[in-house]
């Protein structure tokens, strides 16, 4: 079924350094089925070099453009300005919002609850991909 790794945008307009996270648990948990970006609007990011629990947040995330959004299958909006600011989308990607994700959000990247709510959607994404691969004998 999966050709290839799904390409899947974080977005964090207000909180990069949460998409940054969520970048990096995805290259964590399911680095054989996602490829994973950080994307902001373009606010600096002043995030810590890791998380408490030593999840590094490296690099700074992307700006979300056109080309960005032409490479991605998912963009996911973890946060209510990111909902807002969403662009249109090329044809083929998908948005989703992770409500769970945007009421902790401002709790910040060392905090246990934020941390459980993006592990938990980005595992169950990886399940998913998991199981439909099992059920066509493609997984990787």
């Amino acid at each position: 079924m999966y050709k290839r790794r799904a390409r899947v945008v974080f977005f964090g307009a207000a909180t990069p350094c949460v998409a940054l996270l969520a970048e990096a648990l995805a290259e964590r948990f399911g680095s054989q089925w996602l490829d994973a970006r950080a994307a902001s609007i373009g606010l600096p990011a002043h995030c810590p070099p890791a998380t408490p629990d030593g999840v590094a947040l490296t690099g700074a995330p992307a700006v979300l453009d056109e080309p960005l959004l032409r490479w991605a299958d998912l963009l996911v909006c973890l946060d209510e300005a990111a909902q807002a600011a969403c662009p249109e989308l090329p044809a083929g990607v998908r948005r989703v919002h992770w409500p769970a994700v945007a009421a902790v959000v401002e709790l910040g990247v060392g905090d246990a609850a934020l941390r459980g709510a993006l592990e938990e959607r980005i595992r169950g994404m990886i399940g998913g991909m998991a199981l439909l691969a099992g059920l066509d004998g493609d997984a990787p």
